[in-house]
């Protein structure tokens, strides 16, 4: 239910107060810069991350990610050279 709710809260803070800076122009008849060159991009906003919220908050989707960032990055030889390895040494 998380991530649910944190699809619809970024909704709101991407969607309302660009609008309300919109109605506040309006009204007071006054020029908001940051309304005008943002009003275009805040749907933009919203669209990025609700992807990532679902990869994060589907398990095997964030299983996989995981995987992906978190390699253990060690080389580790197939078992087949490993134990002809350690065959020859111990004859």
């Amino acid at each position: 239910m998380k991530g649910i709710s944190l699809q619809v809260f970024i909704h709101f803070v991407c969607y309302i107060p660009l609008f309300s800076l919109y109605a506040y122009s309006i009204l007071s008849e006054t020029e908001i810069l940051v309304q005008q060159f943002f009003l275009a991009m805040s749907p933009n906003l919203a669209a990025t991350f609700d992807p990532l919220i679902n990869l994060y908050f589907v398990l095997p989707y964030r299983k996989q990610i995981k995987s992906w960032l978190c390699k253990d990055h060690t080389p580790v030889a197939p078992s087949g050279i490993i134990s002809r390895h350690l065959s020859i040494v111990e004859s």
